[in-house]
């Protein structure tokens, strides 16, 4: 008997889908309340100023990212509920720690421009809303940590 009679049918490999605005929106939500509550909290317990606290907490949205996105590979806990994942642009493999941290500094700069008044709201939201124009749906931190976000099965 030939090879190709007990191999069966070829399997066919489905490309990835590119995650959308509203699941990563989603995503980010969940993500910013345990952040800020954890923060938060501990910024008000150890009665910081504004500044300092303000300052915590970019700082807190950082680690946050970074370690989950480092610690689950690729996806923060909001990530993990919705179905998405973060890989490397060019590979489709987990980015590297490098690609972490520059996703994660671009991500909390952006935070940081809108917690500081500079440009209000409008950080976050065109970091988000960068995503339904650019053909392969980045965020600008994705953008800067050389990464996309596919949607994945939970």
């Amino acid at each position: 008997m030939s090879d190709e009679a007990t191999s069966g049918p070829a399997e066919e490999r489905a490309e990835p889908t590119l995650a959308g605005y509203g699941a990563r929106a989603l995503g980010f939500f969940i993500d910013l309340l345990p952040a800020w509550v954890v923060v938060g909290g501990i910024a008000g317990l150890v009665h910081l100023t504004p500044a300092a606290g303000l300052s915590l907490i970019l700082l807190g949205w950082g680690f946050y990212n970074f370690g989950f996105l480092w610690y689950l590979q690729g996806q923060t806990p909001g990530m993990r509920v919705v179905g998405l994942l973060a890989v490397d642009e060019a590979t489709g493999e987990t980015p590297t720690v490098a690609q972490f941290a520059a996703r994660s500094a671009a991500a909390t700069l952006i935070f940081a421009a809108t917690m500081l008044g500079t440009i209000g709201l409008l950080g976050p939201a065109a970091d988000l809303l960068w995503a339904n124009w650019d053909r392969r749906s980045q965020t600008l931190h994705d953008k800067m940590g050389r990464t996309v976000v596919l949607k994945v099965a939970r």
